[in-house]
């Protein structure tokens, strides 16, 4: 079977003059007699290039004549059986191909006869022939061959027969070779492309270990992450139970204030009652005289109600206001509560994908490496596989030619051993370079986190210093309020102590008058007591007795008078007790005063804070947006350096790249010396083989062509290098640029965060002195206060005595006073019986009288008595219940004192909490700085193992060129010398003939003039050689300016050793010594080409001139030939398209892939004038052929 070539590609078509035996046109006399349907799917061939087996044979509708179908071994065909609606046979799509039946042949049929047998000779060898190779330029000197047989057979001569034998020896030679040489350029493709193959795994391989290394990082950065979630989520909570706490503490507080508040309003309107009672007893019982007294009272009484008044509505004002509070705090929490909850809930959430993301990407990570790992195994396996073969299929040709091949061996291993020696150079070079940069990368990275870890430091003292200052004004403030509190409980005592004694003056009041009452009573007695003395006068033992009494009454007169000035001193004393309340309003209302002055204060001390608060909260975003600043330069600094990184490692691969093209480059001029020297050893050796010498020259022009390419891809990578470059100073000059600026930037606002610290701290101070002073005149007010209330307790204490005192001596004067009426009962019985009956009558009536009005006074002064004793009593409960309440104000105190030692105690635990946390949270950034630099390691490592794997992966596919190129100069060497041994037998018959002779000095004249074209490519190729070496030395200029550049900038920026900036030098000289190398090896290759076109044409031109000057003659006057039109034997048309390339056939509007193209399209396609189809030209047509 044979390899076919691809229609409709832009590559000439095959030419048949290379194989004029393979066409049907060999069989004289037959139009392809062996090719028929009838035969049990015979396999053929069509165009002498695709293999395949014919399933069609007849007209279509599609195009005039007999056509045949052939389903083709490889998809290389045009439809599935079917062209333009009409299925002709089955097969898979681009396996049917339809062609006339003059270009299928049929393969694989026994020959009989010497054309037939080197046919199928010629199909055998064109079977393992790739198409590529089968359009190699040496067509041509076949051509002069196939011209030379036909101008010999003209003359039939034995040493006409014996020169064709050679003929077509020297084909079937020259299919082998060209056979061979196919062979070599497929499995050689094939080496490429698996080469290709392991490349592109490699570089997948090393792509997803990057990405492997990308989501480590990532799964790095996402557990951090949640570990930062889940601290926030436990502050947040943490904050949530104490913003819980607070509210229960401020519902507890607004119950208490409520309780307060109803048990003030209960008094107040007891108050109220009693007012309203005691002005009802002063109307009622008040005589005229004293509208003075009463109307003071009424007064005071009115003034003491506007007091309660205004006490009312402040408390009420301040209820309102504490409820407000209350309310904006509950409301404020509530809201915090939402917001907590829905952070919590969102943090959980984020955290759930992220665990759920992180496990995804484990499992694809590790699905993707094994599958690139088995690829990658396979792929080696198979690699390995084909170097076998090919070391196998190589090892056959080796054999004869031990010595040149150990000089090869040896030449090669020298080169090899410059080449090693080179790269170990280089990459010494390339280390210290990359440790220098790796070096500097270290120290900004080292800088920049300890830039951080002072930020974060100095973020956390502030942060510390404002949580201290925030709780010290809170504590300060609660300190202010419970002694407000208890201040507001003092004065509420004092106003019952107020009320207390205005009750104990109304008693004296009511005690005074009834007094009064009594006096009165005394007088009506002793006006009856004169009356009596008056109307008795006559009876002495009555004026005895009436003596006795009027001493008696003296006596009650004494008493009297006693009373009265015992009244006159209660008077004073309640003077005394008004002056002592009028002493304790004004103290009060100085209390009240001093209450506002600490109220105003604690106002003003509270907007301060609000403010140093509200100035700490923007010093701490102004923090924070100082430190996302200082991430995202970090982070844009780790890109810029990431960039220059794969910057210079391009960089480091273009000048591998070159150098390998250098190298490639001196190995091909060296082919080409090589096969000059060739050459001129076969023109001495085979005097001027004309055949020999074109094959050469077509050799040469391909060899140009590489040339000229790897000289155009050479610029265009130094074109690549030098924009690399341009690209890697401006990444240079952008890092630099904006790390100075982030560090400006940091500076002045590192400067600016200090100032407001300073001015932070300067406001804490003030504030807290402030707070020490308003705390010293709140515990002196306190003090006093206390003070007066126990000076003021004690003398009450001290009246209630006196009024105690007092009242036992009224009881006993009252007691006497009844012994007394009862020794006057006595007498007035005496008296009776002594006087006459009208007058004892009259007596006893008025004994009567006063017995009834005495015993009246003496109920009264019971009832004033058990009055006296029964406010006794209330006095002395009102007097349990001040001590009750003393006792309970004390053990409120000392439970306050108890509850505050307990928030000392809970402060400084939190204090100490404080203290584990920052220190639990600079271990925590420590390890963070150790992760990093770890991490920093192990990406440094990654990379120097992933340069590694490139650098053994580049030096394993040099080591396979090497090969590559031993075992083709092992295979061109034995090529060249059995061609030159065929040459040497063919030319000693040739030399025999004089046409022969003609024939060949024609020859050689041709391969002058290819020489001459030769030498001008040659001379084009010294001037590409030339312009490289302007632009080398151009690109050694620019080397030396960018070495300066960076001995600057580094001198600049990185500060590094002398050492390493004359390493740097000594190998910027070594790459400037090596190019100018270059340039003085090209300019010696110049020269010898040069010599060598000289000799070349002085040889040419010896002896030969009038040949020479003839056969120019014969060309001039010949006409030239009109190049070969297109023709399309399915539409049957010219100049539009070949019969392979129409559009017809195509069943996919898609076109099959492309191959390498090698041939060259200015070349001419022969045409035959008398059979009208492209294959041959006209003077090769035989007439006796059929189509």
């Amino acid at each position: 079977m044979c390899e076919s070539n691809i229609p409709g590609l832009p590559l000439p078509r095959p030419q048949p003059e290379t194989w004029p035996t393979t066409q049907a046109g060999a069989l004289p006399g037959n139009r392809t007699p062996d090719l028929s349907q009838d035969d049990a799917h015979p396999t053929s061939q069509v165009g002498g290039t695709k293999a395949g087996v014919v399933r069609f044979l007849g007209e279509t509708d599609f195009a005039k004549g007999e056509w045949c179908g052939v389903e083709l071994d490889e998809p290389l065909g045009k439809n599935d059986g079917a062209v333009a609606g009409t299925r002709y046979f089955q097969c898979q799509p681009k396996y049917g191909l339809f062609a006339p039946v003059h270009k299928v042949t049929k393969i694989g049929f026994p020959s009989t006869t010497p054309a037939k047998a080197k046919a199928a000779a010629v199909r055998r060898v064109m079977a393992t022939t790739p198409a590529s190779l089968k359009r190699s330029p040496s067509a041509s000197s076949l051509s002069s061959l196939s011209s030379v047989a036909s101008s010999v057979s003209s003359k039939p001569s034995r040493t006409g027969l014996h020169v064709l034998e050679l003929e077509a020896k020297m084909d079937q030679l020259r299919a082998m070779v060209e056979a061979a040489d196919r062979e070599k350029v497929e499995l050689l493709n094939q080496l490429e492309e698996e080469k290709r193959k392991v490349e592109d795994l490699q570089f997948r391989v090393e792509e997803e270990s990057i990405t492997k290394g990308d989501l480590e990082t990532q799964t790095k950065l996402e557990h951090a992450r949640i570990k930062e979630l889940e601290q926030s989520l436990l502050f947040e909570k943490t904050k949530a139970d104490k913003l819980q706490r607070e509210l229960e503490d401020t519902r507890v507080a607004t119950v208490s204030e409520k309780s307060r508040i109803m048990e003030l309003e209960k008094d107040l309107a007891l108050r109220a009652q009693e007012v309203a009672e005691l002005r009802r007893r002063l109307e009622s019982s008040k005589p005229a005289g004293d509208v003075d007294t009463s109307l003071s009272l009424l007064q005071e009484i009115s003034a003491l109600q506007e007091k309660l008044e205004a006490t009312r509505t402040d408390h009420q004002r301040e209820m309102a206001s504490l409820k407000e509070q209350c309310g904006a705090r509950e409301e404020a929490q509530r809201k915090e509560m939402k917001a907590l909850q829905a952070s919590v809930e969102k943090l959980s959430k984020e955290n759930e994908s992220l665990r759920s993301k992180l496990e995804h990407a484990d499992k694809e990570n590790a699905d993707v490496i094994a599958l690139w790992k088995s690829r990658l195994e396979t792929a080696i396996a198979s690699h390995q596989q084909a170097m076998e073969e090919l070391k196998a299929s190589f090892s056959k040709g080796v054999g004869a030619e031990t010595a040149a091949l150990a000089e090869l061996k040896t030449q090669i291993e020298r080169a090899r051993l410059d080449y090693q020696r080179e790269i170990e150079t280089l990459q010494s070079k390339q280390d210290s370079e990359r440790s220098a940069h790796a070096k500097e990368m270290e120290a900004v990275r080292a800088k920049l986190m300890e830039v951080i870890g002072e930020k974060e430091s100095s973020l956390e003292a502030v942060q510390s210093k404002l949580d201290r200052a925030e709780e010290q004004h809170l504590v300060e403030m609660e300190d202010t309020l419970s002694k407000l509190q208890e201040a507001e409980i003092k004065v509420k005592e004092l106003e019952a102590l107020r009320a207390k004694c205005g009750e104990q003056t109304r008693v004296i009041d009511d005690f005074t008058s009834r007094l009064k009452a009594a006096e009165e009573k005394l007088l009506d007695l002793d006006a009856l007591q004169k009356a009596s003395s008056e109307g008795k006068a006559e009876v002495e033992t009555l004026r005895q007795q009436l003596e006795a009494a009027e001493k008696q009454i003296k006596s009650l007169e004494a008493a009297k008078e006693a009373e009265s000035g015992k009244a006159s001193s209660i008077a004073k004393e309640l003077q005394g007790r008004e002056l002592t309340l009028s002493e304790l309003q004004e103290r009060s209302s100085a209390v009240s005063r001093a209450k506002e002055a600490l109220e105003k204060e604690l106002q003003t001390l509270r907007e301060k804070f609000a403010g140093a608060s509200e100035e700490a909260a923007s010093v701490q975003r102004s923090m924070q947006e100082t430190v996302n600043k200082l991430h995202q330069k970090e982070e844009q600094f780790n890109a810029l350096s990431s960039e220059l990184e794969k910057l210079r490692d391009n960089l480091t691969d273009m000048e591998a790249k070159f150098r390998e093209r250098d190298e490639r480059e001196e190995q091909l001029i060296k082919a080409k010396g090589k096969l000059e020297n060739d050459i001129a050893e076969i023109m001495r050796m085979s005097g001027d083989n004309s055949s020999q010498l074109t094959r050469m020259n077509d050799e040469l022009r391909l060899k140009e062509r590489n040339i000229e390419e790897l000289q155009l891809k050479l610029t265009k990578a130094n074109e690549g290098a030098g924009l690399l470059q341009r690209s890697l100073a401006e990444a240079t000059l952008k890092a630099e640029q904006s790390q100075r600026e982030a560090a400006e930037k940091h500076e002045v606002e590192k400067r600016e965060l200090l100032e407001k610290l300073l001015d932070l701290e300067k406001k804490a101070e003030v504030s807290h002195n402030q707070c020490q002073d308003l705390k010293a005149r709140y515990e002196g007010a306190s003090a006093e206060t206390r003070a007066k209330h126990e000076e003021a307790v004690r003398e009450l204490q001290q009246r209630l005595q006196d009024a105690e005192q007092r009242l036992a001596v009224a009881q006993e004067q009252h007691r006497d006073l009844l012994q007394e009426t009862v020794e006057l009962r006595k007498q007035a019985d005496k008296a009776r019986a002594a006087q006459t009956a009208d007058d004892a009558m009259q007596i006893v009536e008025q004994m009567t009288k006063e017995k009834t009005a005495t015993l009246a006074s003496l109920e009264d002064t019971k009832q004033t008595n058990e009055k006296l004793q029964s406010e006794l009593d209330t006095l002395k409960e009102n007097n349990l219940k001040n001590v009750e309440e003393l006792n309970k104000s004390k053990e409120l105190l000392t439970a306050e004192n108890q509850k505050m030692e307990e928030f000392r105690k809970e402060i400084e635990t939190l204090k100490q909490a404080a203290a584990q946390k920052s220190q639990q949270l600079s271990a925590l950034q420590e390890e963070n700085v150790k992760l990093a630099e770890e991490l920093g390691r192990r990406r440094d490592e990654v990379s120097t193992h992933q340069k590694v794997e490139e650098e053994r992966s580049v030096l394993n596919n040099q080591l396979l060129e090497m090969k590559k190129r031993e075992s083709k100069l092992l295979k061109d060497t034995d090529e060249e010398k059995a061609s030159l041994q065929k040459s040497i037998s063919i030319t000693s018959a040739l030399l025999t003939e004089k046409d022969a002779e003609l024939e060949r000095l024609r020859n050689e004249v041709t391969a002058l003039r290819g020489e001459n074209a030769s030498a001008k490519s040659l001379h084009s190729v010294v001037q590409t050689l030339e312009s490289d070496k302007v632009k080398l030395e151009l690109k050694v200029k620019n080397l030396e300016l960018q070495l300066k550049e960076n001995r600057r900038q580094l001198s600049s920026s990185s500060g590094n050793t002398d050492a390493q900036a004359e390493e740097d030098e000594r190998a910027q000289e070594s790459q400037i010594d090596f190019l100018n190398s270059v340039i003085v090896d090209l300019q010696r290759k110049n020269q010898d080409l040069k010599t060598k076109v000289e000799m070349m044409s002085e040889a040419a031109l010896n002896g030969n001139g009038d040949d020479l000057n003839n056969y120019d003659s014969d060309d001039q006057e010949r006409q030239p030939r009109k190049p070969p039109r297109l023709f399309c034997d399915i539409c049957d048309c010219f100049d539009l398209h070949d019969t392979e390339d129409c559009p017809t056939q195509a069943q996919m509007s898609e076109d099959p892939p492309h191959s390498t193209h090698h041939g060259s399209r200015g070349e001419e396609r022969p045409y035959c004038d008398i059979c009208e189809v492209f294959g041959h030209w006209a003077t090769n047509c035989h007439d006796d052929e059929t189509f």
